[in-house]
């Protein structure tokens, strides 16, 4: 058989495209001319258009607050489901609770099913990095201690705490509740203490 070989048409020196030797840097035109070219192909891009600007723009825009609606539905899911750990691990102090008060017996075992219910919340709590704010022994600080009674004690310092009313709790630094306290005032002072200054 006679194999014929087939001439490859000559590209006219228009349409031969330039060869960028190593070290030189192409124009920007070639560029723009051969991106996206595919087997000898030129295709040519138009300059973005302000309109084009725009639509982009529009897509950031709607994509932004998009995931903002998203952020806002996870954060609110958050917000109504962040107590489920702490009301499941409280659960069973109602349970005692519960229990104590359906009991019959005398005031000693009731006192008991409340005190197992007391101590269950405490670890409970203590188990999260809350911790009872210390009253007995100390000077009132308003930041973690307010005041509802004042009265004369001669043998407490004043402003010391005389007695807690209701405890109060932090975490770390952050107080939940402040303890409420009645504290020791100064006892007034005497005509004679008046005189001897």
């Amino acid at each position: 058989m006679n194999a014929r070989k087939k001439k490859k048409p000559q590209a006219s020196p228009e349409e031969t495209p330039e060869v960028v030797e190593a070290g030189q840097t192409p124009e920007p035109n070639d560029l723009e001319e051969t991106a996206g070219a595919t087997d000898g192909e030129i295709v040519e891009t138009r300059p973005e258009t302000a309109e084009d600007w725009r639509e982009k723009y529009l897509r950031v825009l709607a994509e932004l607050d998009n995931f903002r609606k998203r952020s806002e539905r996870e954060r609110d899911q958050t917000r109504q489901y962040a107590a489920e750990g702490l009301v499941r691990d409280l659960l069973p102090v109602l349970d005692v609770l519960e229990m104590a008060q359906a009991a019959e017996g005398d005031a000693e075992s009731l006192r008991k099913g409340v005190k197992l219910a007391v101590d269950d919340a405490v670890r409970v709590l203590k188990d999260r990095g809350v911790e009872a704010i210390e009253t007995e022994g100390q000077i009132f600080d308003p930041r973690f201690h307010e005041a509802v009674g004042m009265a004369h004690d001669p043998d407490k310092a004043p402003n010391s705490i005389l007695r807690e009313e209701r405890r109060g709790y932090r975490i770390k630094d952050r107080v939940i509740r402040p303890s409420r306290v009645h504290i020791v005032i100064a006892p007034p002072r005497t005509a004679e203490q008046d005189g001897e200054e």
